[in-house]
């Protein structure tokens, strides 16, 4: 008789790891030197952990990975790790889903209570209980391959069937569309609330020349007043003051 085939794959934290699991990259984003946690404690469950300290840094893997899970370490209440992580979050809050771990003198925090809550899905508190981290990595997990999924049907789907229209001013948006999209220059979509700015710019990306790499979505409402110029227009905002 053929022998019989075992399927390795096991269900671990409410996700599946081995062979044919797909895999898991975790993003932590932690100023201190110390994480609040042992590294082997994630990457024991089959998570591939990348590490950065600085704004720049995780913006630059956020690019790159498109989607993901992420954890922000939260300990330092000073004004410049309050407004990176206030970037952090509103840079990724579209696209990733976030795990917060921080100390009790943060919570005090009213800008923290704000982030935590518009941007985390879960949060912890040091010291960190690591199976429930465990547990709400792995649903955040399932939550990000949500959007993802729910990003790329945007991307492949809905542009084309929802840009209709038999009206000539539709017309003329479908072709300038069509014109655009060749170009690298920016783009400025303007209109009112509803009438399809960001379905505008979800076809412009559909028919360029980066139509297979991600979409990013920013919130803009997320951003830093002090950080919006130099996030959107990589300028130095201290450049336009007269110090």
């Amino acid at each position: 008789m053929p022998e019989a085939k075992h399927n390795t794959d096991t269900e671990q934290f409410g996700f599946r790891v081995g062979p044919g699991a797909e895999p898991r990259t975790l993003l932590v984003y932690c100023a201190a030197k110390t994480l609040p946690f042992r590294e082997s404690d994630i990457t024991s469950q089959g998570w591939t952990l990348t590490r950065v300290g600085a704004w720049g840094a995780a913006r630059s893997h956020m690019d790159r990975l498109g989607a993901g899970v992420g954890i922000v370490c939260l300990q330092d209440t000073s004004e410049k790790a309050v407004a990176d992580a206030e970037a952090l979050l509103g840079y990724g809050h579209n696209r990733f889903r976030w795990i917060a771990i921080l100390d009790l003198a943060f919570l005090k925090s009213a800008v923290a209570n704000h982030l935590i809550s518009e941007c985390c899905l879960d949060f912890h508190v040091v010291p960190v209980d690591v199976p429930r981290l465990l547990h709400s990595l792995g649903h955040a997990l399932g939550m990000a391959r949500l959007s993802r999924n729910r990003a790329n049907g945007l991307s492949e789907n809905r542009v084309e069937k929802n840009v209709i229209g038999a009206s000539q001013a539709m017309k003329a948006t479908v072709q300038r569309i069509a014109k655009i999209s060749q170009s690298d220059a920016p783009v400025l979509i303007q209109g009112e609330t509803g009438t399809g700015k960001e379905l505008c710019a979800l076809a412009v990306h559909a028919h360029s020349a980066r139509s297979t790499r991600p979409f990013v979505a920013v919130n803009c409402g997320a951003l830093p007043d002090k950080l919006i110029q130099s996030e959107l227009l990589e300028m130095d905002p201290n450049s336009w003051t007269l110090a």
